[in-house]
């Protein structure tokens, strides 16, 4: 993570992810809602990864008028990756 250079901004992985995700199936989205869960276990924070959460369901009401479905799949991604 440090090569990266993201610093502080680590939580906006999280994010990033998601959104990329919205305009994909579900297979893609199954693999990356584990992406994050594989990232928790030593790149990510509990902190990162909510603060992320946080951050996209902010802005779910903009990304909303791109993708009408984007509540349903980013509460999704939140129970999966709660899960796994």
């Amino acid at each position: 993570m440090n090569q990266l250079n993201i610093g502080p901004k680590r939580h906006k992985i999280t994010k990033l992810a998601i959104v990329l995700a919205l305009d994909r199936h579900n297979p893609q989205r199954e693999l990356i809602s584990r992406l994050i869960s594989d990232l928790y276990s030593g790149l990510l924070s509990q902190d990162d990864i909510a603060r992320g959460f946080d951050e996209l369901f902010v802005s779910l009401d903009d990304i909303r008028l791109d993708t009408p479905d984007a509540h349903t799949v980013s509460y999704w991604h939140l129970h999966k990756v709660l899960i796994q």
